[in-house]
């Protein structure tokens, strides 16, 4: 079967391909060269060995046989990939998907030199036999073409030269090797000297400031991929922008020096720290006594780019490996400079030697800095005398003319004429351009869908016998199948294709399931439908399926099914109450004649809808054990399990789906003689087996109904319907039974009044109403469904209600009282939590124990004294009361921290001050604050007690004349206020 083909069986015969249809193969491609990990195409350089396989489809009818229907096809092939040696390959992005070379069927040859000849060539194809010395090739005997007899669209992530050799991080190279292995190779290389390469400039270690320094410590790595002719100056030079760098010839060698001109320190993937350490030592400090100055112009002249012509955004095209390859343009840009000049894009760059979207990201902020801030570019000449400089050395210049005092600048270019008088062009040099910060990169995260990823094993499947009532009379089994992992839905599960035997050795297949089945596990145990209380609902969880239960069209009329462990359980009421999980409610236990037992959590439960897959089996196979394997299949019908790797599951058919001639004679109606006792068995049936589950019950008719059916003397049960007869339980046609046992399923019941159907369906006319006990004590349980329902007990006045007590609308206690039963007033609050109370409509809170909302509070004493007493655990508690203005306390009066009384105030609630302690032994009080008497005139002073203290503010003090008093303490003594400094009358 064809990896690349859809499933299906298809209509219309495809043309049948005599050779393979070439569209990837060139002879004028030059071989690439990948530095690093990066993505290629690769190019077919041999073909052979072409084969075609025709597709059968059995044809029905008396004479059976298979016609054609299609054809697939297969060929003997090698890819050249690139230059060797290359480390491996990696991912293989093809149009199914991700795959690796094993699902080629590929053998790799990694381009060594030498390199040994494919075997298959060499015994198949000897003439072909290459060996393909420094080639790194893939090759494969018998690859797939599918349906189409050509090769689809194909690519490598190729682990390629020095992908080992990135420190940065794990697969990038580092710029410094790609740059003296490109040049100095002997197998692939522009021929250049190895000895004229200045390895002190070009490697370094941290703390130094050659190139192979910065590119670490600034956090850039690249993975070239040449696949195009170019000149080698013009790959050198592209490479040495993307990381802020250049290439000068000095001194007979080659050096490359970076535009570094600040410390930058970064972290290796092996989490070592590496430190740049530029050289801004100046060379030399020049002014007007070194210029060469003919007269003719300034010794030092200047230019200066306009601000409007820079580029303030760049935009690099990178490769993003997280999204397999994908190019991405990351951009940098300077929004002052924005908003200064006017938008100012410069022309993409493409830059696809990142693979990392970060690194492009630092890269285009360090090209945006240096073209946006190096403005300034400098002119002079100098004698011979300065012939030791080169460009990229830094010098200072002055020149009072133009004001410049010991400016840097980098020396860019050198130009010696005839007489040796050297004009040197060189930039500004303002520091910390030359750097940038890593700022945090989003990136693409979608991933082209694998239409080949293999699907998770079925769950535990359900397999079981459904009742005939559930099969129309056919024996069948039915299956629930999902696909997932330790109990969690695989999303990529996309069915099965279901396989029998009857000696577990061959199988066949006998269907398909395309979509899972509503399958999970009870999350809540199930009681016996005898116990009391029946259980009404059942709740489980459907992770293992992801299955999103129907909530809409279930209902009453329309009940719906599931199995619980071996139960079926009509349901008629659902409701969602968590990640895949279900409350069923509207149970009807024992739905097919079942004992109706309890359930313990985690017991399989399955939804018995379109989805559960239904095998109608031969009957003779009843009673004899048979075998059935799933094999998963993904969303995309493809990457099918392989049988072998399918668990086995058995099962015995017990014929619980079908009647017997008797019990199907019974079921339909029909009469039935079975002759006189002293005649031979005409008719016989075994009802199915003692193991079955189910029990079929068959209605032979009422006692109303035609009596060649059915006789009923006095026993029956006097109902003219079936309906009539459920509701009249008797022993005759009127009286009741005395022996009841249980009544389930009931419309209602009215005791000494008329059931009300539409709220009440138990309603009760009495003076009174006792609950027993049976030997204990007695529970009445008021149960709700939710914390937003009520459960309550109302109390009416002529059924208008006067008061509610319960769970009002939450979990919390409360008792609300109405006048009118139309608006109500919270009386009672009890939080669940503490138990703490709030009295007249105030909310119980976590704090206080009791709260009460009002504007007075009555304490009267219902004999004689009515006493109010806090009490305290320990001296060093807190008995007292708190005054409070917005609940931010004021003043606090009682036992503080101690048993004497005390009394504070405060002005914001956090600070308070002492006013006034009393000691509680001796009864002495300690003023702790400043006393102001009350101040009146001579004349006003009221009439006092003796010992009480005033302030009279025009009393004369001892030596004051009279009119001209100031004021003085007094004190009543003996009738009369009295001045404390010599107790005589005070006078103004």
């Amino acid at each position: 079967m064809s990896i690349f083909r859809a499933r299906g069986n298809s209509t219309v015969v495809t043309p049948q391909y005599t050779g393979l249809q070439v569209q990837t193969a060139s002879s004028a491609l030059p071989i690439p060269i990948v530095y690093g990990v990066s993505r290629l195409a690769p190019n077919l350089i041999w073909a052979d060995h072409f084969q075609t396989f025709p597709e059968y489809t059995s044809q029905g009818g008396k004479g059976g046989g298979q016609s054609v229907t299609g054809y697939t096809y297969s060929t003997a092939l090698i890819f050249g990939i690139s230059e060797g040696p290359i480390s491996s390959i990696g991912t293989i992005f093809g149009p199914q998907g991700k795959k690796t070379l094993s699902d080629f069927n590929f053998s790799i040859f990694n381009g060594t030199t030498p390199q040994s000849t494919w075997g298959y060539l060499t015994a198949s194809y000897p003439a072909s036999a290459l060996a393909y010395q420094g080639t790194a090739l893939v090759a494969s005997s018998s690859f797939d073409l599918g349906e189409s007899a050509s090769i689809d669209s194909i690519a490598f992530e190729i682990y390629g030269v020095l992908s080992t050799s990135g420190v940065v991080n794990a697969l990038d190279a580092d710029p410094a090797l790609v740059i003296a292995d490109y040049l100095t190779n002997a197998q692939y290389g522009v021929g250049f000297p190895a000895g004229s390469i200045d390895a002190t400039a070009l490697y370094g270690a941290s703390g130094g400031c050659s190139y192979q320094t910065y590119c670490q410590a600034s956090g850039l790595a690249f993975s070239p991929c040449l696949t195009d002719q170019e000149p080698a100056n013009t790959t050198l030079a592209r490479w040495l922008q993307l990381t802020n760098s250049a290439a000068i010839w000095s001194d007979g060698r080659l050096k490359i020096i970076p535009y570094g001109d600040a410390v930058v320190t970064g972290t290796l993937k092996t989490g070592q720290a590496v430190t740049f350490q530029p050289n801004t030592a100046s060379a030399y400090d020049l002014d007007d006594d070194d210029y060469i100055y003919d007269g003719s112009g300034d010794p030092v002249t200047i230019s200066r780019t306009d601000p409007y012509s820079a580029s303030n955004v760049v935009r690099l095209e990178a490769l993003d490996r997280a999204n397999q390859y994908s190019p991405t343009t990351m951009e940098a840009r300077d929004q002052n400079a924005i908003e200064l000049y006017g938008l100012r894009i410069a022309s993409t760059i493409t830059a696809h030697e990142f693979c990392d979207t970060a690194m492009a990201a630092i890269s285009a902020q360090l090209i945006l800095q240096r073209g946006l801030y190096i403005r300034n570019t400098y002119s002079f000449r100098l004698s011979w005398e300065y012939c030791l400089l080169e460009p990229m050395d830094l010098v200072t210049l002055t020149d009072t003319g133009l004001g410049l005092d010991m400016v840097p600048v980098r020396i860019i270019e050198i130009e010696e004429d005839t007489s040796g008088l050297l004009t040197v062009t060189a930039e500004e040099f303002p520091g910390a351009v030359a750097t940038a910060t890593a700022y945090p990169v989003p990136t693409v995260t979608n991933t082209p869908i694998n239409r080949n990823v293999a699907p998770a094993p079925v769950n535990t499947p359900v397999i079981f016998e459904p009742p005939s009532d559930l099969t129309g009379g056919s024996p069948q089994i039915w299956v629930g199948l999902s696909g997932g992992v330790s109990g969690v839905a695989d999303p990529n599960w996309g069915g099965a294709t279901i396989y029998v035997s009857t000696d577990d050795v061959t199988y066949a297949e006998i269907g398909t399931v395309s979509s899972p089945a509503k399958q999970g596990i009870l999350s809540v145990a199930v009681t016996a439908a005898s116990a009391i209380p029946a259980t009404s609902q059942l709740n489980a969880n459907f992770t293992e399926s992801a299955a999103l239960v129907a909530t809409v069209g279930v209902n009453a009329t329309n009940p719906a099914l599931c199995l619980v462990g071996g139960e079926i359980i009509a349901y008629s009421a659902v409701s969602l109450s968590g990640a895949y999980t279900y409350s069923l409610g509207n149970l009807q236990r024992g739905y097919v004649g079942q004992q109706s037992g309890a359930h313990a959590v985690g017991v399989p439960v399955l939804c018995l809808d379109s989805a559960v897959f239904h095998y109608v089996f031969p009957q003779n196979l009843i009673g004899q054990e048979i075998y059935l394997k799933f094999a998963s299949f993904n969303i995309f019908g493809v990457a099918a399990q392989d049988l072998s790797t399918c668990a086995t599951y058995a099962i015995t058919p017990q014929g619980s789906g079908i009647f017997g001639p008797v019990a199907q004679s019974l079921s339909q109606g029909t009469a039935l003689d079975e002759g006189a006792a002293s005649l031979a068995v005409t008719e016989s049936d075994t009802y199915g087996f003692a193991s079955d589950p189910y029990t079929d019950t068959i209605d032979l008719g009422l006692a109303s109904d035609n009596p060649t059916m059915l006789s009923v003397g006095s026993g029956g049960t006097g109902a003219s319907s079936a309906q009539a007869a459920r509701a009249n339980i008797g022993a005759a046609a009127s009286g009741h039974n005395s022996d009841i046992v249980s009544l389930t399923e009931l419309g209602g019941i009215g005791i000494n009044t008329a059931v009300d159907t539409s709220v009440n369906l138990l309603s009760v006319k009495s003076k009174s109403v006792l609950f027993d006990n049976v030997g204990g004590g007695v529970q009445l349980i008021v149960d709700k469904a939710a914390t937003s329902d009520s459960g309550s007990i109302l109390y009416q006045t002529g059924y208008s209600t006067r008061a509610l007590a319960g769970l009002l609308s939450s979990d919390r206690y409360r008792i609300s009282v109405s006048a009118a039963g139309t608006s109500f007033t919270q009386a009672l609050d009890i939080d669940p939590g503490t138990g703490h109370v709030g009295l007249a409509g105030y909310t119980a809170d976590s704090n206080n124990a009791l709260g009460i909302a009002g504007t007075s509070f009555l304490f009267t004493a219902s004999v004689d004294s009515c006493r109010f007493t806090f009490n305290k655990a320990a001296t060093a508690n807190d008995a007292s009361l708190t005054f409070e203005t917005g609940f931010s306390a004021r003043a606090l009066a009682g036992l503080l921290g101690s048993d004497g009384y005390q009394l504070k105030v405060s002005p914001d609630g956090s600070t308070f001050f002492q006013v006034y302690t009393v000691d509680q032994t001796t009864g002495n009080l300690a003023i702790k604050a400043l006393v102001s008497a009350a101040s009146y005139t001579v004349a006003t002073l009221p009439t006092g007690v003796n010992g009480a203290l005033a302030f009279a503010s025009n009393g004369l003090k001892v030596g004051e004349t009279t009119g001209g008093g100031t004021g003085v303490i007094v004190a009543f003594s003996n009738g009369s206020w009295r001045r404390l400094s010599d107790d005589s009358v005070v006078v103004a």
